[in-house]
């Protein structure tokens, strides 16, 4: 067969004009045509009617075009190769599956070697290009797939050089790749093959060593440069334009530039690839993105680069955040942020910020991003996301400031001065924690000359100075109330106005006042009261110095307005435990930091028991009563408050209760079966849970928004003017302040388990099996484990899992597994005593 090819290809070239042959011979055409005769390997299989039916191959030959604006026609006026014959043409072609190799090969290089000296190669700046137009492609499958060929295959979107070792099943073939690991491959992965057959596991290591030291992406500008737009070019045609050669390790390393860049060239077909120039102005639109993309890797880079140094220096050497919105990095910093605090990233920053975290190594969490916030000196060490995200903090705009700074300098005229009651011969105490400075309220008792006793409740009075138009009005509705969190306070006003004139008693002077009085009947009901604006002299007292006086035998004389305020307080708690008022209090978890802004802060976290002292049960009870007087008085003048109610709840019966130990345990119980409170604007409502017919909160004015609105609202009535705030008005402001006053509530919880996380933390590194002591107090979802205790030491009442029987008031141990700083989190689990 391969003397009948052979005679073939020699009949052929004897009918081939004159000029003709002399381009083959010129184009070294002839010693391949005689090697495809002498291939014994190839022939054998190999018929004529095949090798005519395979891949055409034209010639075309031109000199070396220097610009790319040459036309088409101008360089491609040689004539064709066959003299016109398309059989001979067909017969003298390169086989697309099976290229040259004889041309090509030097013994210098066992796999593919330089071109032959007799043809200039393409980097000497000459033109030699053999186009391939595939006009009958061959598909990839298993006819021509066989062991021993070299492929380009890709697995798991990765592209690799393999050698075809066998089948593998019905349609898949085993293929070695250069690492020495097999894989089974689908025909329809294999991206190309390289001509030869035969080769070795010694080849494919050649061959992928010799491609990876040709890969030059420039040689793909240079042909750019020297091709017609259109011009379709077969792997081997490309092999021998690059780099002058076609052996394995060449078509490889062509294909590989060609798939890796596609700058300047776009794949045309896949089986067999075929690639054409791309159009200039897509060229140059790609080498725009291209240097788009290597700035943006480089930014990235530096980036990294900053954050990572960042993290390394101590912390009074990190750059802060000036430093860091002033600087290159100030729109990734911002992304960050954004993400840090959990809110939604407009589309055109979606990419940049995918981008970011990959540079960072983030997960996209808003808890890790926090971390890393803190962690370059962005943040502080301990910054609180949830208090950012919610915009409390305890600066005041500047706006605010400067309105505060006015009321002081310029303060109105105070429109209740023709009502207001003088009381400043009364002994007021102003009763607190020895660290409070919004002094709200103050109490005192009269004895009347019938000897009745007359017990006042003095509530400071903002209203004097600010109307429900003024900025610092609309800043406290927004703030919806004095914020208390382990780190110390966030007020609702400057701290110019709140410590100051709106405080009662702060300038050691007479202060405006809304008194509130009350003359009990001997059951502790309310015989008669009254309500008018005042003025008041005030002393300050702490709860234990009052606790003190109180506890001392001799209270009644040495101490005789304590004494009788304490014993209107009783009759008043008599009153309405009568009336079916239930208490929930439990001790709850008192936790405090110092120096926070600090690395390392003092945390502590313990029972609070404040609220059981003589003195704090004395002004509660006052303060409840005051709070229901004024719902009386508010009703009998029609005036639109914020009238708060709770419906009857539905108590355990003594058979339930019986079953649960005594004390806090009973308390979760019962606290489990109140109702939600409810909130009416034109008229009171019952108060189950304090045993009250009418409630509205007043004693609180600079702490709470709701208590001034209801100032506002009485100070007019007292002065025989209308209401400043229509029901409407009433019903919106109400409801929008219950709404903002229970987020706020949930970032004081967010803020309060971060300081609980950092606690944990730091004792699970001193002591990592610590365990705690705790009390069963209810299951909250049994199916799933999950229980509610409190642990002693600290007061806290939490969540843990609990994977074992237990039944409230069981002695348990508490451990800690896991805190989360980012999200300020902590995760517990529990066991009976003793097993955690």
């Amino acid at each position: 067969m391969s003397r009948a090819l052979s005679a073939v290809l020699a009949e052929d070239l004897k009918r081939l004009p004159a000029s003709t042959f002399s381009q083959l011979t010129s184009f070294s055409l002839w010693p391949t045509a005689a090697f495809f005769a002498q291939n014994q390997g190839m022939a054998a299989n190999l018929t004529v009617q095949q090798f005519v039916a395979g891949t055409t191959r034209q010639l075309t030959t031109s000199a070396h075009r220097p610009e790319k604006s040459r036309s088409k026609a101008a360089t491609k006026s040689a004539p064709p190769a066959n003299g016109g014959d398309p059989a001979v043409a067909a017969r003298l072609a390169f086989s697309a599956n099976e290229p040259l190799q004889a041309s090509a090969h030097h013994p210098s290089h066992p796999f593919g070697g330089s071109a032959p000296a007799s043809r200039p190669t393409f980097r000497q700046g000459q033109r030699w290009c053999a186009t391939v137009v595939e006009t009958s492609p061959v598909d990839v499958g298993q006819d021509t797939l066989a062991a021993g060929r070299l492929v380009e295959f890709k697995k798991d979107t990765r592209s690799s050089l393999g050698l075809i070792l066998h089948p593998d099943g019905k349609r898949n073939w085993m293929v070695l790749d250069a690492r020495g690991q097999k894989h089974s491959v689908r025909p329809q992965t294999i991206a190309c093959m390289l001509p030869g057959m035969g080769h070795t596991e010694q080849d494919l290591a050649a061959c992928d060593a010799h491609a990876a030291s040709l890969a030059d992406e420039s040689l793909l500008s240079d042909a750019w440069q020297m091709l017609e737009q259109g011009e379709e070019m077969g792997i081997a045609a490309m092999s021998d334009l690059l780099f002058g050669a076609e052996s394995p390790a060449h078509c490889y390393a062509a294909h590989r530039l060609l798939s890796d860049n596609r700058v300047f060239f776009k794949q045309l077909h896949r089986r067999p690839p075929v690639f054409v120039p791309r159009q200039e102005s897509e060229v140059q639109h790609l080498l725009h993105e291209q240097e788009t993309e290597a700035k943006a890797a480089e930014h990235a880079r530096r980036l990294a680069a900053a954050v990572a140094s960042a993290r390394e220096q101590p912390r009074a050497s990190k750059p802060d955040q000036k430093a860091w919105l002033e600087g290159p990095f100030a729109t990734e910093l911002k992304i960050l942020v954004e993400m840090a605090l959990g809110r939604p990233l407009p589309n055109s920053q979606q990419s940049l910020a995918a981008h970011t975290l990959q540079t960072l190594g983030l997960d996209g969490s808003a808890g890790a991003t926090v971390q890393l916030l803190r962690s370059i000196g962005f943040w502080s060490a301990h910054e609180q996301p949830a208090l950012l995200a919610a915009g409390i903090s305890a600066d005041f705009p500047a706006a605010i400031e400067a309105a505060a700074e006015d009321v002081l300098a310029n303060p109105c005229p105070d429109a209740d001065a023709n009502v207001r009651q003088d009381l400043t011969h009364m002994t007021v105490l102003a009763i607190d924690d020895a660290s409070t400075v919004e002094v709200d309220d103050g109490v005192s008792a009269e004895v009347l000359a019938d000897g009745q006793v007359k017990i006042w409740a003095h509530i400071a009075d903002p209203s004097r100075w600010i109307g429900p138009d003024s900025p610092l009005a609309a800043e406290a509705k927004q703030r919806t109330s004095t914020m208390y969190l382990a780190t110390g306070s966030i007020p609702m006003f400057p701290s110019s106005l709140a410590n100051a004139c709106f405080s009662l008693g702060a300038g050691q002077g007479p202060s405006p006042a809304l008194s509130i009085w009350a003359i009990l009947d001997s059951n502790g009901a309310l015989a008669d009261f009254g309500m008018t604006s005042s003025v008041v002299h005030s002393t300050r007292m702490t709860y234990n110095q009052v606790d003190e006086a109180l506890l001392k035998r001799d209270a009644a004389t040495a101490h005789p307005t304590l004494h009788l305020l304490q014993q209107g307080a009783q009759r008043r708690e008599e009153w309405r435990v009568a009336n079916r008022a239930y208490s929930s209090q439990t001790p709850g978890c008192r936790i405090k930091v110092r120096n926070a802004q600090s690395d390392e802060p003092e945390i502590s976290a313990s029972p609070d028991t404040s609220q059981d002292t003589p003195g704090h049960q004395l002004v509660s009870e006052i303060m409840i009563m005051a709070n229901q007087i004024a719902a009386h008085t508010g009703h009998k003048l029609g005036l639109p408050l914020p009238y708060r109610g709770q419906p009857p709840a539905v108590f355990p019966t003594q058979e339930e209760l019986n079953k649960v130990p005594a004390g806090i345990c009973r308390t979760i119980l019962m606290r489990s079966r109140l109702l939600r409170g409810s909130l009416s604007v034109k008229q009171p409502v019952p108060h189950a849970g304090l045993g009250l017919p009418a409630y509205v909160q007043v004693t609180s004015p600079i702490r709470r928004y709701g208590d001034l609105i209801a100032h506002w609202q009485f100070k007019a009535a007292l002065r025989g003017q209308g209401a400043p705030l229509s029901p409407e008005q009433v019903e919106i402001d109400t409801h929008t302040n219950a709404m903002l006053f229970r987020e706020r509530k949930n970032v004081a919880r967010a803020v309060d388990n971060y300081w609980l996380a950092e606690l944990f933390r730091r004792q699970q590194l001193q002591d990592p099996g610590r365990k705690y002591p705790a009390t069963m107090l209810t299951w909250i979802r049994q199916e799933f484990g999950l229980a509610s205790v409190m642990i002693i030491e600290m007061g806290l009442e939490t969540v843990v899992k609990l994977d074992v029987a237990a039944t409230a008031g069981q002695a348990l141990d508490v451990c800690c597994i896991s805190v989360d700083m980012g999200a300020g989190e902590f995760r517990l689990t529990a066991g009976l005593a003793a097993k955690c």
